[in-house]
């Protein structure tokens, strides 16, 4: 096995890439804290592998469960460890600034929850383009979820982390506790579920809820709706049972269930929630929940009197001089265009110059996938010095002019909505 333990050490060997691997590192804390006494324990990271958040955050949540028993893990890693090492050291919400938000193992409480939550959302928003109604679905099921540990599971904290994928198309979320599990969270409601099992399957049910004062009980179901019409990923462990569904599976196989024979008492506690998105495929939320969510991170662009959107460059921007900046701000704006009908206005107030690079990069490509007409009807500039309009202007002809011959125009209008 890639994990093993003998004496008060864990050694983890090889890639660690798959959610059982989570039971087996349970196991041996087990064995090494519980059975035999240990409170320094040795944790040896060999040849390690790429993995994931469905391993990487359901460990964090173990070791954090130790450590507030006064438990020590002492790391001893070779170079290939160094990237697993952040599960023994999650980043918190008061060291916000320190840290990428994606490929993070972030720990959250209820005072961190929502800015470590922004910073994910307003992360991808500027890495990748969305179709249609996809950033609102996953900001929507981002804070869902991450709220549901603090509301429900009775943990004070919850863990976290978002990877990208780009190509497979698809985002991979997990998030977990070490709290008292869904089943108990719901035995004592009026759904008085039978198992483990069965309180998963109540819990993606409409308006289950152990209590109504607490939350309306729609989180999970609306991440499975979700993630159905996503055509994605959610796989749902609480205790020992486990509900896995592959939507992009249309066969009766694409659900199954199961229970382990391990004691949750002993071994697994709490909940982790694991899904994956299509984050190119347009999602029509009306139809998936019944309504269009506020999304939280896109509504600090809107301005309600107009329905356009405002982008301050000076303060979205990270610096207008590298293709980089300009790169990362192109998505957000297609990004905000997608979301909404209406112009997003482009502020330069303080922006004094931009490099031939940045303005290539941000809006040449920009007007080049809209094309010229669309571009000049729902794109704005507002506050441009002569300096930079200049720039801007060349950049764009540029890319208008070898774009007629070479590439296809698209709108953030054209997306399908049917899904």
């Amino acid at each position: 096995m890639p994990i093993h333990d003998d004496g008060d050490t864990i050694k983890i060997a090889g890639a660690v890439n798959r959610s059982a691997q989570v039971n087996y590192f349970a196991m041996s804390c087990d064995r090494v804290i519980n059975k035999r006494g240990f409170e320094e324990v040795r944790v040896i990271l060999r040849n390690m592998g790429s993995s994931f958040p469905n391993t990487e955050v359901p460990i964090a949540a173990i070791v954090n469960y130790y450590e507030k028993q006064g438990v020590n893990f002492h790391l001893d890693i070779d170079s290939t460890g160094e990237f697993f090492a952040r599960v023994f050291n999650p980043h918190t919400g008061d060291r916000i600034n320190e840290a990428n938000a994606l490929t993070t193992v972030w720990a959250f409480d209820s005072e961190t929850v929502h800015p470590v939550a922004t910073k994910i959302s307003e992360a991808v928003i500027e890495q990748v383009e969305f179709g249609n109604g996809a950033h609102t679905a996953f900001d929507w099921c981002l804070f869902e979820v991450m709220d549901n540990v603090l509301n429900h599971s009775e943990a004070a904290n919850g863990y976290v982390e978002v990877q990208l994928h780009p190509n497979s198309g698809r985002m991979a979320v997990c998030v977990a506790d070490q709290g008292i599990g869904i089943y108990s969270s719901l035995r004592h409601s009026r759904h008085a579920p039978r198992s483990e099992l069965d309180a998963i399957t109540r819990a993606l049910k409409e308006n289950v809820t152990r209590d109504e004062e607490v939350g309306q009980g729609n989180g999970l179901w609306g991440l499975e709706r979700i993630v159905e019409t996503n055509q994605g990923k959610l796989a749902i462990r609480s205790g020992r049972s486990l509900l896995s569904l592959d939507r992009s599976i249309r066969t009766p196989g694409s659900v199954s269930t199961s229970e382990n024979e391990f004691s949750v008492d002993q071994y697994q506690r709490g909940t982790c929630v694991d899904f994956q998105l299509d984050i190119s495929r347009a999602i029509n939320l009306e139809n998936a929940i019944g309504h269009t969510p506020v999304n939280l991170v896109l509504e600090k662009f809107f301005i309600e009197a107009t329905g356009d959107s405002v982008v301050r460059i000076a303060d979205s921007a990270h610096g207008t001089g590298t293709r980089g900046a300009g790169r990362e701000l192109r998505t957000l704006v297609w990004n905000i265009l997608i979301e909404s009908p209406q112009r997003a206005i482009l502020d330069f107030e303080g922006v004094p110059v931009v490099s031939s690079s940045f303005a290539d990069e941000f809006l040449g490509k920009l007007a080049a996938e809209m094309g010229f007409t669309a571009f000049n009807q729902r794109v704005q500039l507002k506050a441009v010095s002569q300096t930079v309009k200049g720039i801007v202007d060349q950049a764009v002809l540029k890319r208008i002019i070898f774009s007629n011959s070479t590439e296809q125009v698209r709108h953030p209008s054209d997306e399908d909505l049917d899904n």
